[in-house]
C-alpha cells in the first residue's frame, strides 16, 4: 500500500485574528481558509479541523487496513487507538484526544 507523499508532520488548525483559519503544515508553511459566510457559524472551524486531521486519518486508515489484511490483532488495536485520536482531532475534541492517549 502506498504512503502519504504530502507534507509530513502534525497539521494544526489555528484561528487568526481576522477570523480565518490557518492550517499549519510545516514550521513556516500555512494553508489559509476563509469564508465570510461561515466564519461565525463554526463551519469554517470544523472544516479547518478536518483538513488538519487529514494526514492522521489517512495514516490510521492505512494502518487499520494493513492490520485487517494481515489478521494482526495487536496492530489492529493500535490502529483503532490512532483512528480514535485522529477522529477526535477532526471533530475538534482536544480534551478527548488527550484522554484517549491515556
Amino acid at each position: 500500500m502506498e504512503e502519504f507523499k504530502g507534507t509530513q508532520g502534525e497539521w494544526k488548525a489555528e484561528l487568526d485574528k481576522s477570523l480565518y483559519f490557518k492550517i499549519k503544515v510545516e514550521p513556516d508553511l500555512y494553508v489559509e481558509i476563509y469564508d465570510d459566510e461561515y466564519s461565525k457559524s463554526g463551519v469554517l472551524e470544523a472544516n479547518a479541523n478536518l483538513i488538519a486531521a487529514a494526514p492522521e486519518l489517512l495514516n490510521a486508515s492505512i494502518k487499520m487496513s494493513k492490520a485487517i489484511s494481515d489478521g494482526n490483532n495487536m496492530l489492529l488495536s493500535e490502529a483503532n487507538l490512532d483512528m480514535k485520536i485522529a477522529i477526535n482531532k477532526a471533530l475538534g475534541n482536544i480534551h478527548e484526544e488527550i484522554n484517549d492517549k491515556k
